[in-house]
């Protein structure tokens, strides 16, 4: 039977807004990727989610990773 390990990385609003943005996001994850970890699901969070009533400016988004053990 396969056993994996699972690791979350959570990228916070302060990073979503910063230009470099999606080239810092593609090198963390290349940088994973080879280190074998795999993205297997992904969330974005909203302050919706904290129980704001109105809220829905994304806080963070949620990636899921797992890899071989």
């Amino acid at each position: 039977m396969e056993k994996f390990e699972y690791k979350i990385l959570d990228v916070d609003k302060s990073k979503l807004n910063k230009s470099s943005f999606q080239s810092e996001l593609i090198s963390k994850l290349n940088d994973l990727g080879s280190q074998g970890w795999e993205v297997i699901s992904l969330e974005g969070i909203n302050e919706k989610d904290y129980g704001f009533p109105t809220g829905t400016s994304t806080t963070s988004i949620l990636f899921l990773l797992k890899r071989k053990i």
